[in-house]
């Protein structure tokens, strides 16, 4: 009896991807909320930190 001869990526690669995917999706996050901060900073010349609260505040009920 042999081993089947299909192909897995070994684990470490596995999580390097899963690393690599969730980095990049939090830092999608990071700056979706300083173009936030930016935009409305321009907008009005009062930095207003209600973007970062909301963002908190949807990152703690998604953890949930």
């Amino acid at each position: 009896m042999t081993a089947p001869t299909h192909w897995r990526p070994a684990t470490s690669e596995r999580m390097f991807a899963s690393i690599i995917a969730s980095g990049l999706a939090i830092g999608a996050v990071y700056a979706l909320i300083g173009i936030v901060y930016n935009t409305m900073y321009l907008a009005s010349r009062v930095m207003s930190f209600t973007a970062g609260q909301i963002g908190m505040l949807g990152s703690v009920f998604g953890a949930l």
